[in-house]
């Protein structure tokens, strides 16, 4: 099917080749805010998806549904057609990778991370105007894994034994304000990481702390995100009782002001703004506080 493609098309396009995933609500919300009364924007958006599933620009997954549940939306991926149309538009260099159907998404858990991620992506942005800031960069797992993902040796507290581990946030981002720009690293967590491992090799929350408060002070760090100082590692969970639970075990390891909580909730409820409202839950503090 041939299809003319708009500036929108493209710059949709781009985002999710970006992205990797993005629900038909989340799309919405990016590129069809506000047409056409309350109706008209889901249904211009679908529409579109539609004619650019047909010409092989976007694929479409299929979305897990509960019995009890309505039928949800599709989820939707960059497509052969489209990285090829990326290319010669932009002249930008797409891996095979990048377009390919993976093993690994009929996996629940790495779509609802990966969804939930590109979720707050999009808190920030339509945040930014009235916080006053840009957003000039956006940094998800795969970019910030790369080739070679930076390393850091760290002890465990008890035995003292060292042990290198990999320093890789759910995305990275710079905001920046007149001459100023700040740098934060993302942990979207689904309550699904222990938070203390009686085995030190094991993955855990508490090592993954040690191993950012060691990272932060590093060239690497300054190196691979192109920001002198120190980064706001910022995290969003589940429910507040988890929030609790990280926050402290986060104090217990030594983290201080740079290590900030919130939940889902928070971020989603209307009014409430991810940047400029008093949401957020800082290490070492009791106060809530805006994260700009």
């Amino acid at each position: 099917m041939a299809i003319s493609l708009t500036e929108r098309d493209l710059n949709l396009l781009k985002t999710l080749h970006a992205a990797r995933y993005l629900t038909t609500e989340q799309i919405q919300q990016l590129f069809y805010p506000g047409q056409g009364g309350i109706y008209g924007p889901r249904k211009i958006c679908q529409r579109r998806l539609k004619q650019l599933y047909a010409a092989k620009l976007v694929r479409r997954i299929d979305p897990w549904v509960r019995r009890s549940q309505s039928s949800p939306s599709y989820i939707y991926a960059l497509a052969k057609g489209g990285a090829h149309t990326l290319q010669s538009e932009f002249e930008l260099t797409i891996p095979e990778a990048d377009w390919k159907p993976k093993s690994n998404e009929d996996n629940l858990s790495f779509m609802k991370h990966t969804l939930a991620t590109n979720e707050i992506r999009i808190a920030v942005l339509r945040a930014c105007p009235a916080a006053g800031v840009e957003l000039t960069t956006w940094l998800d797992e795969r970019e910030i894994r790369g080739e070679q993902p930076d390393q850091v040796t760290i002890s465990d507290p008890k035995t003292r034994k060292a042990n290198k581990t990999a320093v890789i946030p759910d995305s990275a981002f710079l905001l920046a304000k007149d001459d100023k720009k700040s740098l934060y690293w993302l942990e979207t967590d689904m309550g699904t990481v222990t938070v203390e491992a009686r085995n030190w090799e094991n993955k855990s929350w508490v090592k993954k702390i040690l191993a950012y408060l060691t990272y932060q002070k590093t060239e690497a760090a300054t190196q691979r995100y192109g920001h002198q100082g120190i980064a706001r590692i910022l995290t969003i969970t589940t429910s507040e009782q988890r929030l609790q639970t990280l926050k402290q075990a986060t104090e217990r390891a030594g983290g201080g002001n740079t290590f900030w909580f919130t939940t889902f909730h928070a971020v989603a409820t209307p009014g409430s703004s991810l940047l400029s409202s008093p949401i957020w839950h800082v290490a070492g503090r009791e106060e809530l506080e805006t994260l700009v």
